[in-house]
């Protein structure tokens, strides 16, 4: 309801997140179909535990991490925004992926490329390569929101046009690939599907 704060700050965070996607010159190729997801992350030290979705929304957005896969998805946000490379990466060095950052209005943004297949010179695109840049990004820069933007082709199949924000209620594994039939179901059922709310 329009009095439900919770579900205000959900509007301010899709208006600001399509703001960010579409306005502020993500390009064409990213602006395909985005999710953003609360990444249950702040700067501040303390741990999640028990904070409720209601006071994770509460809290004010001062930082923003952008992850793609392709870097012509990266390149014209980078370039609207003059965003500057880091000079020393905060995660492991040996990982392909690629950091930049710079300020957009009064939020710290963040954006994150998963970088180049040494050996094939290609982007490095799929699952893999995306929650590990996904992993080593928020446990480095630990920002408030996480957006992931591309051209998320799969989603044309429902309607998803160039410019739409998707936003996640929780999130589940899909290829885990561990068989229905396994001895104990119960102890692999619902950890090969998992389901995180966001």
């Amino acid at each position: 309801t329009a009095q439900d704060p919770q579900a205000a700050q959900m509007r301010r965070l899709w208006t600001r997140a399509r703001g960010l996607i579409c306005s502020c010159g993500l390009g064409a190729a990213a602006c395909g179909a985005s999710s953003l997801l609360l990444s249950g992350t702040h700067a501040s030290p303390e741990p999640r535990g028990k904070r409720t979705m209601r006071e994770s929304l509460a809290r004010p957005i001062k930082s923003a991490l952008i992850l793609v896969a392709m870097k012509e998805e990266a390149e014209p946000f980078i370039q609207k925004h003059q965003l500057q490379r880091f000079e020393s990466v905060p995660w492991n060095p040996l990982l392909p992926i690629v950091g930049y950052s710079g300020k957009i209005h009064d939020l710290e943004c963040f954006l994150v490329w998963a970088g180049s297949d040494n050996r094939y010179k290609v982007n490095n695109v799929a699952t893999t390569a995306s929650a590990v840049s996904a992993y080593a990004s928020i446990a480095a820069l630990q920002p408030d929101v996480v957006i992931s933007a591309g051209t998320a082709g799969g989603f044309s199949s429902r309607g998803a046009q160039i410019g739409d924000v998707y936003v996640s209620s929780k999130c589940i594994y899909h290829h885990r690939r561990i068989p229905d039939d396994i001895e104990d179901e119960h102890e692999f059922g619902d950890y090969g599907l998992g389901n995180f709310r966001s």
